[in-house]
């Protein structure tokens, strides 16, 4: 969990793009600087369309709500869980549906206020997402793209990787 979340009051807007071969040394010539390498696997869980619940890594439980039905900003609150089997048991009693479960790899990196992630996605593909907390989702965008711009990159996916994953129709409906 970044300490850039747990701002109040602030929104996490971000974006994605496929990421070209080269994005590494892109990234370095502005002098991003590496935070960490891992896995992922997330558990999304739905009610209603722009209510997301997450399980993240089974320990990790996310609350996001999208702001305008646009699928890079989300207000979102999220803390570990002690027993994530009982969470989802209660989740899938309430009527939640499982519908999807994302797979990735994540290289995370820093530039500024930025998160900067390069994902190899199971099913997808390798993307690069930015991210950042800001107290106005349009002024977040356009950082955003600002960086993109600057890094190379102009053709942008507004989307999650789970809507991305719906979309193909690989995920549970």
């Amino acid at each position: 969990m970044s300490d850039v979340s747990r701002v109040k009051n602030k929104i996490e807007t971000e974006i994605r793009a496929q990421a070209p071969t080269n994005i590494l040394r892109r990234l370095q010539k502005i002098g991003v600087r590496k935070i960490d390498e891992f896995s992922q696997v997330d558990r999304y869980f739905m009610l209603r369309e722009g209510f997301i619940f997450r399980i993240r890594d089974n320990k990790i439980f996310t609350i996001k709500c999208n702001i305008d039905k646009r699928d890079n900003g989300w207000y979102e609150w999220e803390d570990e869980v002690k027993d994530v089997k009982k969470l989802e048991d209660i989740l899938l009693r309430c009527g939640f549906k499982l519908f999807g479960i994302i797979v990735k790899k994540r290289r995370q990196y820093k530039y500024k206020d930025f998160e900067i992630n390069l994902d190899n996605v199971k099913g997808l593909g390798r993307f690069i997402e930015i991210e950042i907390f800001d107290y106005n989702k349009d002024s977040g965008l356009k950082k955003i793209k600002d960086l993109m711009k600057e890094i190379g990159i102009k053709k942008l996916i507004n989307k999650g990787y789970i809507n991305i994953i719906r979309e193909k129709g690989h995920a549970k409906r």
